[in-house]
């Protein structure tokens, strides 16, 4: 199992006047994870550019009317509020020569009876078959799972996924995640598709 480091620093605040580059709080042998920041915008769009096939049909991307380019502020904006309310966890990985490699988000955080969340993730297409997803997405776990103040303190994680999209049901898998009897149908491209309900929990 790769490495986790965990560095215990405060949620992203505010914007500021001018950037700062957003602190590393966890990493792996090989990913650093992130805010994303604006000065992030010509490789993310890239990677967009590259990856859409593979992506459309699969999570969801620009809204009506919306380039990827204002896609790219919502995401740097959505990222910032999410943290002000710690409704979420929205972090980019990076190579530490800075390449991007994908997003990985903890959305929907509920502190309640069980601190619950939702998984998802998604890598640049041609950065695929290289271990990258399974080590961000089991990293990405680990700190959900782990307790107070080094983790996020959740109780059960879920992901949903879509039958036909065999590579996110292994990487799921590889990364501790376990199949239910549950489905959904969520909206993608404003279409209803069903997706299978995958969950991981804390090892004791």
């Amino acid at each position: 199992m790769t490495p986790l480091t965990v560095m215990k620093l405060p949620f992203q605040q505010t914007h500021r006047p001018v950037e700062v580059l957003p602190p590393v709080e966890i990493s792996t042998q090989r990913l650093l994870f992130r805010p994303l920041s604006l000065a992030d915008r010509p490789a993310v769009l890239d990677s967009i550019a590259e990856s859409r096939a593979a992506l459309e049909g699969l999570i969801p991307l620009n809204h009506d009317d919306e380039t990827d380019d204002d896609l790219f502020t919502r995401w740097v904006d959505t990222a910032v509020e999410c943290d002000n309310n710690r409704s979420a966890w929205r972090r980019a990985a990076f190579l530490e020569d800075g390449a991007f490699v994908g997003l990985f988000n903890l959305t929907k955080i509920e502190l309640g009876l069980e601190w619950t969340c939702e998984a998802n993730w998604w890598v640049d297409r041609r950065l695929g078959g290289r271990g990258y997803a399974t080590e961000g997405v089991d990293a990405m776990l680990r700190f959900a799972t782990a307790d107070m103040p080094s983790g996020l303190g959740i109780t059960r994680v879920r992901a949903m996924i879509q039958p036909e999209n065999a590579a996110s049901i292994r990487v799921a898998e590889k990364a501790g995640m376990h199949a239910t009897d549950e489905t959904d149908l969520l909206p993608i491209a404003g279409v209803p598709r069903t997706h299978r309900v995958f969950v991981r929990i804390p090892t004791t």
